[in-house]
């Protein structure tokens, strides 16, 4: 095909369908891969969380005395 031929190609429906699907499946790839991404990331905010609270309530009992 020449420069000029190529300036003019429309692509056929087999090509836009192909592209679209294409386009599709990136965009599904996507999104999974950022729906992965949030999942981790409230995973390690609970975890951490829970670890904050679990470190309060394991102090030691002798803190908490206050003997005269």
């Amino acid at each position: 095909m020449s420069n000029m031929t190529k300036r003019f190609h429309y692509p056929t429906a087999d090509e836009l369908h192909a592209i679209e699907t294409a386009a599709r499946r990136a965009q599904i790839k996507e999104m999974f891969r950022l729906a992965r991404l949030g999942a981790k990331s409230a995973r390690e905010l609970v975890v951490r969380a829970a670890t904050a609270i679990a470190r309060v309530r394991r102090r030691p009992a002798t803190v908490a005395r206050h003997s005269a």
